[in-house]
């Protein structure tokens, strides 16, 4: 993947030797369904006890905004 994934697992398995992580973002994809070379330029997670997705005691984050630019130009489009 040379543009890049996002993944996530919990930390219990990221202690392993071998942690199980699951994908979130496959920028490669991304890419090829908009038909844009998109670039990462970062993120922003939603606060989990704001984001009305997250079970009540707010211990997971559910929502994140991507910064992402066309070809790694200066300007940047947000995803949700």
């Amino acid at each position: 993947n040379p543009k890049g994934l996002w993944r996530k697992t919990t930390l219990e398995s990221y202690k392993e030797k071998h942690p199980k992580w699951e994908t979130v973002l496959d920028l490669d994809e991304l890419a090829k369904k908009d038909d844009i070379s998109w670039v990462y330029g970062g993120s922003r997670v939603l606060p989990r006890l704001r984001d009305t997705q997250s079970p009540n005691d707010g211990t997971v984050v559910t929502r994140a905004l991507l910064n992402l630019s066309r070809g790694g130009s200066d300007a940047v489009f947000i995803k949700e």
